[in-house]
C-alpha cells in the first residue's frame, strides 16, 4: 500500500542498467523495514531500463518513477531529492545493491542518535566474490569539525574520506532547508562533494564501521580512456573545491595529499585502457610533480597496504617500466583478494 508519509525515500538515478536494475530494487523491496518509498528516476535510458522501473512500480505502489533526457546522474538525483516526501533519504545506484536489514539498521541508527547523516561501511562484489572493504574510520559519533583534518584526503590514496552518497542516511530536513544538491557541473567527486557540504552544515553525524551495508558490483573495465577529458573533469571538480577548501582544516597537506591521490588512481586507469607506447609517455607527464619528499611527508602510510606503498613509491621515483608490469600483470591476479 502506498505510504504518504514515508519515513525512508530510495532515491534510484537510472541510466542503461537493465541487467542490474531488477536485484537492485529487489533489495529494497525484500527488507524487513516496510516503511519506505522508492523513487526511480530515468537519466533518458536507450535501453529497457524504463520498462523495468515501470513493471515494478505497476507491481508495487511504493515506486514512483520520473523520467527524463540524459542529464547526468546529479540532476537525476535532485529530481528525486526533489520528489522525495521521506523524513529520511537514502541513495542506490542502479547497478549495485543493499544489504539484508539495511534500512533497518540505518533507520534505527540515525533516530536513536538523533544524527543528521549515518555512514556505513561496504563491500565489493565480484561476480559473487564478497571483499569488506577496510574501514578509513572507527565507529562513533563525530561533529564536522573531528575530520575537517583529513575529510579531502587522509593520504590513503582513497580520496575523499566519504566518497559515496550511497551506504548512507541522510535526514531530508537537513538536505532541503540548507539547499544542498550535488553539483550538476561536476563529473568526478560530485559524491564526495556533496558529502563535504552536507556535513559541513549539520550538527553531527555516525559512522558505523563494523556495518558493511552497501554492495557495489565490481564489473566494469576500462578498455579506452579519453585523457584530455578526463583531466578537464578532475580540473572542473578542483576549481570548485578551491571555493569549499575554506570550510576545512589543514588545507595545504589535504590538497597536496588530493594531488597524489589523483594521479595514482589514474595511473592505474591508464594502465588497463592504453598501449605501452603511450602509457609510458603519459605516466611520465603526470608523474612529473612528485618526488621522494612527496613520498614521505603525504602518505598516511599507517592506514594503507603494502602494495600501495610500493606504488605510490614507484610513481615518486617515477619507475615507470615497474610500475606498469605490477598493474598490467600482478594486479590482476590479486585484485579480488587485496582489501581496498
Amino acid at each position: 500500500m502506498k505510504n504518504n508519509n514515508p519515513k525512508i525515500s530510495v532515491i534510484i538515478p537510472v541510466f542503461n542498467s537493465e541487467k542490474y536494475l531488477d536485484k537492485a530494487i529487489e533489495s529494497i523491496l525484500f527488507q524487513n523495514f516496510e516503511d519506505f518509498e522508492i523513487v526511480c528516476v530515468d537519466d533518458g535510458s536507450t535501453d529497457n531500463s524504463l520498462k523495468v522501473c515501470y513493471q515494478k512500480a505497476e507491481n508495487d505502489n511504493c515506486i514512483k518513477v520520473i523520467h527524463q533526457d540524459n542529464k547526468g546522474v546529479s540532476i537525476a538525483r535532485n529530481k528525486g531529492i526533489e520528489a522525495a516526501i521521506g523524513n529520511y533519504i537514502v541513495f542506490l545506484d542502479a547497478d549495485d545493491y543493499y544489504a539484508e536489514n539495511a534500512l533497518e539498521t540505518m533507520y534505527n541508527d540515525i533516530t536513536r542518535e538523533d544524527a543528521d547523516a549515518a555512514f556505513y561501511n561496504h563491500f565489493y562484489d565480484y561476480d559473487g566474490k564478497i571483499i569488506n572493504r577496510i574501514p578509513r574510520l572507527k565507529t562513533g559519533k563525530y561533529v564536522f569539525e573531528d575530520v575537517s583534518d583529513y575529510i579531502l584526503d587522509d593520504g590513503t590514496f582513497t580520496g575523499i574520506l566519504f566518497g559515496s552518497a550511497c551506504g548512507v542516511i541522510y535526514k531530508a530536513e537537513t538536505i532541503k532547508k540548507n539547499n544542498i544538491q550535488f553539483n550538476e557541473k561536476l563529473s568526478f567527486n560530485e559524491d564526495g562533494i556533496f558529502n563535504i557540504e552536507f556535513l559541513s552544515k549539520s550538527k553531527n553525524f555516525i559512522y558505523n564501521a563494523e556495518q558493511n551495508l552497501y554492495g557495489y558490483r565490481q564489473y566494469k573495465s576500462f578498455k579506452q580512456i579519453d585523457l584530455d577529458k578526463f583531466l578537464k573533469r578532475i580540473n572542473t571538480t578542483d576549481e570548485y573545491i578551491e571555493n569549499i577548501v575554506s570550510l576545512l582544516n589543514n588545507q595545504e597537506v589535504q590538497l597536496k595529499r588530493r594531488k597524489l591521490t589523483i594521479v595514482f588512481q589514474l595511473s592505474l586507469v591508464l594502465c588497463q585502457s592504453m598501449k605501452y607506447s603511450f602509457l609510458k609517455k603519459n605516466l611520465k607527464d603526470l608523474w612529473n610533480d612528485f618526488n621522494l619528499e612527496y613520498y614521505k611527508n603525504f602518505l598516511n602510510f599507517s592506514k594503507i597496504n603494502s602494495y600501495k606503498k610500493i606504488l605510490a613509491l614507484l610513481i615518486c621515483t617515477k619507475q615507470i617500466i615497474v610500475f606498469i608490469y605490477l598493474i598490467k600483470y600482478a594486479y590482476p591476479l590479486f585484485m579480488k583478494i587485496i582489501r581496498r
